[in-house]
Formats: structure tokens, sequence, C-alpha cells
């Protein structure tokens, strides 16, 4: 009898490490629940695809999601979305033979037929799939599995990792003479290549724009970019000469950041209040 009852156990937890990936959610589900298709040109049956539950908060300046309680793994979504869609259009772009363009189009002007296509196309890429993959496990190991305290998170990220990260959606974008200079508020270019070594990166840098968009930070920031702005027409001969302006105080506006002390604030509360569902340590 006991054999058979440590078999049963043995099997039962084997069951239960399995289902921490799969059961809680997948791909599939993902896109099942959370995009819509609508056939936008009926003659060459070509669709647009788009994600539901999204709402313009303007009190952050930002895109969020907020997935009601009765779509399954809703609490997955709310907590990950914006990184995983995020991680969606780096894929597409990063995709130079334009595929999705092509996935879009089905004879038969059929929805069904193009989410299929979608998530065959995200399920066979490993870089999608490793990034969803990471985020579900740290939000599995959180939510489901928060006092094994045993457990340790084997990337390790500092503090000042973080700022340094978070300077890359930061910077000057222009100059015109009728609005004066235009500056980037934690939005641009990733600055990790989109590749599945950089899997967990990827959800630290997604990590670091949502820490940054909140009220406090706005303001702090519009208060830098005055002080900046004015610094710059005041020490510039030259206003017109764009390339010189971002290489002599681009350095300027992330010291003043850093040295604000908004930013680094942001940071540590956010992971705070996520530090159980991060793929990721944070030391400081």
């Amino acid at each position: 009898m006991r054999q058979y009852l440590i078999i049963f156990l043995t099997g039962l937890l084997f069951f239960s490490c399995q289902n921490r990936e799969v059961k809680t959610n997948d791909i599939k589900a993902f896109f099942e629940n959370m995009s819509s298709f609508e056939c936008v040109d009926s003659l060459q049956k070509r669709f647009e695809m788009k994600f539901k539950y999204s709402f313009f908060n303007q009190e952050n300046m930002s895109i969020d999601f907020n997935i009601p309680d009765s779509v399954d793994y809703s609490d997955f979504y709310n907590t990950y979305a914006s990184r995983i869609i995020s991680a969606f259009y780096n894929k597409i772009n990063s995709d130079t033979s334009m595929t999705i363009e092509k996935l879009l189009i089905v004879n038969d002007c059929n929805p069904g037929e193009v989410r299929e296509n979608v998530i065959e196309y995200c399920c066979s890429d490993k870089t999608f799939k490793g990034i969803y993959n990471e985020a579900l496990l740290a939000f599995n190991h959180g939510s489901t599995f928060e006092n094994k305290t045993n457990e340790k998170k084997t990337t390790k990220i500092s503090l000042d990792s973080l700022i340094n990260i978070s300077m890359s959606y930061f910077d000057i974008v222009g100059y015109s003479e009728e609005r004066g200079f235009a500056f980037h508020f934690v939005c641009g270019k990733d600055p990790f290549d989109f590749n599945y070594e950089n899997r967990i990166a990827f959800l630290v840098s997604g990590f670091c724009q949502e820490a940054l968009k909140n009220p406090l930070m706005l303001e702090a920031y519009n208060k830098i970019i005055k002080t900046l702005g004015e610094l710059i027409k005041n020490e510039t001969k030259d206003l017109k000469d764009f390339p010189e302006i971002k290489k002599t105080y681009e350095p300027m506006l992330y010291e003043m950041l850093k040295e604000e002390g908004t930013l680094k604030e942001s940071l540590i509360s956010y992971y705070e209040k996520r530090k159980n569902i991060e793929p990721f340590e944070l030391l400081y």
C-alpha cells in the first residue's frame, strides 16, 4: 500500500510541476481572449487585428489594459499584457519578410482562420514564445508559489542597471521655432535586440517603462525638461544645429533625471508592488 501511495504522490507532483506552465495559460488562449479580427476589405479579404480591453490612461499618459474578471486568466493578462503585446509588435517589426501582412489575408474572410494563422506564427517564434513563458513562470511563481522561499530567482539586477535601462526611454527628439524642444517620455526604441537570449532583458525593460508611467514621474519630468529647455536656449547660439544640441545636452538630461530622485523612487516602489511576480530580483 505504501509503495502505491509513493507512486501516486510522485505522479501527482510531476503532474503539478508540468502544469505550472501550461495549465494556467498559453499563447493560444492569450490571442483567443485578447485579440479581435475585423474584415476591413472584403475584396482583398484583408483583416485588421486589434487587442481588446485597452484604454488611454490620461493620468499616466499611457495605454493600459483593464481585462474584466469574466475573461479567463484576466489576472495574468492584467499583469503582463502590455509587455506581451509589445513583444508581439517587436516580433512583427523584426520580421523583414512582412509575414504578418500575408497572414491577415484569407480566401473566405474567416476571422477564426486569421486568428489561427497569427497564433501559429507566434508559437513558432522562439523569442516571442520565450518572453511569454518567462512572464508566465514569473507570474505563476509569485501568485501560486510565493511561499516557496527556497526557490531563488537566477536573474539579479542592480538598481543602477535599472536606472541606466530607463535612460533609454528619455531623449531630446527635435526642435522647432513654433513649439520649442520635443522630448521623449518613457517611449522609443527598446535598448535590447529582440532575440531569445534577451528574453529576460526585454521583460526588465518593460518593467522600467511601466514603473515610470506615473503622475509623480510625469510631473518631475515636465519640470526637468522645462529647466533644460531654457538652459539650451540661453547657452546655444545656433538652435538649428540639433545634432550638436543632442550630443551636448542629452547627458545633462540623464543626470538631471538621476539626481532629481523620482525616477529611482518610481522603480523601487513599482518593484516592491510586483517583486513576487517579476522574473528578476532587484539588488539595492
